[in-house]
């Protein structure tokens, strides 16, 4: 086991323990190379008929699962940054006013028409009805708060994982 990581993994197991039979704990290890490995490890403690304790503990490697983890903690930071420094997306304070569902319909670009629900900012169905790859940019108008139209460009992509699966519909909205 790493040594900064002995204290706190003997009082997490601990703890565990206190309540029931079963503990978990992701830590760091060191292997007899020198390269520092994260694991998964879950114990059990376990009493025969003879009233012998046994503790049992499966140990899996981690590694890839934390580092793919950072990887998407950063990620997230980064576009949570990018879109608090961009005042392109603030619907609301452009239009002066709610969005409505005719505000999102999205035809150009797409391989079908494609339609947002307004009640939620889930955009799970308007990425299943982009095609893979697929880049929205188009220019339209919508009413402000005087009827008056006000010109913007919508820019978007799909981000896919690796099985293909849209995960992310990433876009903003420019005043043109």
């Amino acid at each position: 086991m790493h040594p900064d990581d002995w204290e706190w993994v003997s009082a997490s197991i601990s703890e565990q323990m206190e309540h029931g039979d079963s503990d978990y704990v992701r830590y760091r290890i060191i292997r007899a190379d020198g390269e520092v490995r994260w694991v998964d490890d879950w114990g059990h403690l376990v009493e025969d008929a003879s009233g012998a304790r046994w503790f049992y503990a499966t140990l899996m490697d981690a590694t890839e699962r934390v580092r793919e983890k950072e990887e998407l903690r950063r990620a997230n930071e980064r576009l949570e940054i990018i879109t608090a420094l961009s005042n392109d997306v603030l619907f609301e304070g452009r239009f002066g006013r709610p969005p409505e569902q005719k505000d999102f319909v999205v035809s150009r670009r797409c391989q079908k028409p494609c339609e947002l629900t307004i009640t939620s900012h889930d955009l799970t169905p308007l990425m299943a009805q982009i095609g893979e790859n697929s880049l929205v940019d188009f220019e339209t108008s919508t009413s402000g708060a005087d009827g008056d139209p006000v010109w913007y460009r919508y820019q978007s992509v799909v981000l896919y994982d690796e099985e293909g699966g849209p995960v992310r519909h990433v876009g903003r909205l420019l005043d043109t």
